[in-house]
């Protein structure tokens, strides 16, 4: 792929990220676009089932109330330093009623281990303040229910998760308000301004 010379160097970086990206998500074998999966019926965003990294059921409806932050995350990924940028937004807004929760996810082949090694991990050189789930798909035919309704209502087109470390935010309603994509990091102005928006507007 050709880009103008005119294009600034992080324009291009975005350019290329986005068509590397977008080859792996329509790639028959690994990826598949999640409007191309139809479950029998949606639950609502608190019923969704979850688990913790023993997986031991971890109820969506104990957040009812607070804005969350969901990030499919990975252990071997260059955006993986945006693990300190999490650790520090959970540490100022945590308080307010603001969560941050990891879905560790090996789709694009950057997490390797178990959801236990993810964990471990991240805490080790992160020191991370927020759980992590148990591992599961981002997409693809196995699609993890969380992300078949999260892909479904995030803003984004494609509606796919193109890269790890993508982050979604909730509001205290449970509805989705808004998709990061990976190059945006968690402490970028427009994401913080948001958090602070939900944290003040949004009534349960």
């Amino acid at each position: 792929l050709k880009y103008s010379s005119a294009l600034s160097a992080p324009l291009r970086v975005g350019a290329i990220l986005f068509s590397l990206t977008l080859t792996f998500a329509h790639s028959p074998t690994v990826y598949a676009e999640n409007s191309n999966i139809k479950p029998s019926s949606e639950k609502s965003f608190y019923d969704i089932e979850l688990q913790d990294i023993n997986g031991k059921k971890f109820p969506l409806a104990q957040y009812r109330g607070k804005v969350l932050m969901i990030v499919n995350t990975a252990s071997e990924c260059g955006f993986t330093p945006q693990f300190k940028d999490l650790v520090d937004l959970q540490k100022e807004f945590g308080p307010m009623g603001f969560q941050i929760l990891a879905f560790p996810s090996n789709d694009f082949h950057q997490d390797k281990g178990s959801a236990k090694e993810s964990e471990e991990f991240a805490k080790k050189n992160y020191q991370i303040n927020f759980p992590i789930l148990n591992k599961g798909h981002v997409g693809g035919k196995e699609t993890h229910e969380l992300y078949l309704y999260l892909n479904r209502h995030a803003p984004g087109i494609p509606n796919i998760v193109m890269w790890n470390f993508e982050k979604i935010l909730v509001d205290k309603n449970g509805k989705v308000v808004e998709r990061y994509r990976s190059m945006t990091k968690p402490s970028a102005p427009a994401v913080r301004t948001l958090i602070e928006k939900l944290l003040k507007d949004s009534k349960p």
